[in-house]
Parts: structure tokens; C-alpha cells; sequence
């Protein structure tokens, strides 16, 4: 026996509620914000640790004579200590070869000692000579000079130091240069710490005749 439902008996279906008052997008929110915040410790992690490990953390131990590798060559007549393995270059000049030992621990970070040939001419008028070098270094770098030492005979070396910095990024120059060459020590930093300079131009030993 069939029966037949008409049309005006059949009861509406209460329609179901779905999460969209604002109690449920404060939950969406979050939890994106939750996924957002890992992602980027995720990224600092791995940046930090795996992929560029030195950084701060790196150059601070080395600063306070915790880390570091020495570069020592008779032949360029230098010895030096630097926070992580050093890269050597030579480039020629009029007077001889120019060589340049660097290390880069990590973004905004350089350690470096050049070695210059010069006429023992250069020694007479040393004063002109370290403020020359000074100042194309300092253009180079677009900065503008915080602080300096007039340039000085100590011993068997005249000698300068110039403090200059761009924004929050600083560079410590130390001139060093004997009758026959001159040393550039060069520390970059994206601080305003003297610590790595310093240990840079302590670890710093000039070897051959002067």
C-alpha cells in the first residue's frame, strides 16, 4: 500500500550552524599566527646553526680568545689571527705584489691584514702616506669618520688608527708601515663592538727586516 506525502506536511530541515561568529576567526588567527611563528624560528634556527653558524656568536669567542684560526707567512711577512678560516689574494701594484688575507665569519663581518709594498721614500713622508690610505679606505666605504689618531712613530712603525662608521655599521682601521711596506688591519662589524678589532690587532706580528 503506497502512501503519498503532500508538499505542506513535510516539515523544514533547521539549518545547521557553521562556525563563523568571531570566537572561530580568533581561532584561525591564531593558529596562522601559531604556523607563522614557528616558521620563522624554524628559518632563525637553521639560518643561525646550519646554514651561516658563525655570525655574533662566533665573533664574540673570538673576540675573547675563544675561537680563531692564524695565518703566519714568512714570505708575506705577517702573522695573524682570525675568527674563521682565512682566504688569501695577491693583486700587483707598481712597487710589487699586494697581499691580502681575509676571513668572513658571517653577514656584515670582515677581518683583514693587507700587505703593501711601498718606496722607503714613503717612510720620510709618512705621515702624508697613512692619511692618503686613510682616507681612500673611509671614501671607499661611503662613511664618515668618528674618530682618529694623527699618524706616530712607535718604534720601528708609523702608525694610525681611524674609527668610521655608515648607520650602524662600523669599520676599525689600523695603519701599520715600515720602511718598506705597509700593513693595513681592517675590522667590519655591524656594531659598534671594539672587542674583534682588538684581538685582530693584538694577534698581529709583523715577521722579516724593518
Amino acid at each position: 500500500m503506497s502512501q503519498t506525502i503532500e508538499p505542506e506536511t513535510v516539515q523544514p530541515l533547521e539549518a545547521i550552524p557553521v562556525g563563523t561568529d568571531r570566537r572561530g576567526w580568533l581561532i584561525v588567527v591564531a593558529s596562522w599566527l601559531a604556523v607563522i611563528l614557528l616558521v620563522g624560528v624554524t628559518g632563525w634556527w637553521l639560518w643561525t646553526r646550519v646554514i651561516n653558524p658563525n655570525g655574533g656568536s662566533l665573533v664574540h669567542q673570538y673576540a675573547h680568545k675563544n675561537a680563531g684560526k692564524t695565518y703566519e707567512s714568512v714570505g708575506d711577512e705577517f702573522r695573524a689571527t682570525f675568527p674563521t678560516n682565512y682566504h688569501r689574494t695577491v693583486t700587483q701594484s707598481q712597487y710589487g705584489p699586494v697581499v691580502t688575507v681575509d676571513s668572513r665569519p658571517g653577514a656584515g663581518y670582515l677581518f683583514s691584514v693587507s700587505r703593501t709594498p711601498v718606496p722607503q721614500s714613503a717612510l720620510e713622508s709618512y705621515d702624508t702616506t697613512l692619511n692618503n690610505s686613510a682616507h681612500m679606505l673611509v671614501a671607499d666605504a661611503k662613511a664618515k669618520v668618528t674618530s682618529q689618531t694623527k699618524p706616530l712613530i712607535l718604534g720601528d712603525f708609523a702608525v694610525k688608527n681611524v674609527i668610521y662608521q655608515r648607520g650602524s655599521h662600523y669599520w676599525v682601521l689600523n695603519l701599520r708601515m715600515v720602511k718598506d711596506r705597509l700593513y693595513t688591519l681592517l675590522t667590519e662589524t655591524p656594531n659598534s663592538d671594539k672587542a674583534p678589532a682588538n684581538r685582530l690587532n693584538s694577534s698581529f706580528v709583523a715577521l722579516g727586516p724593518r
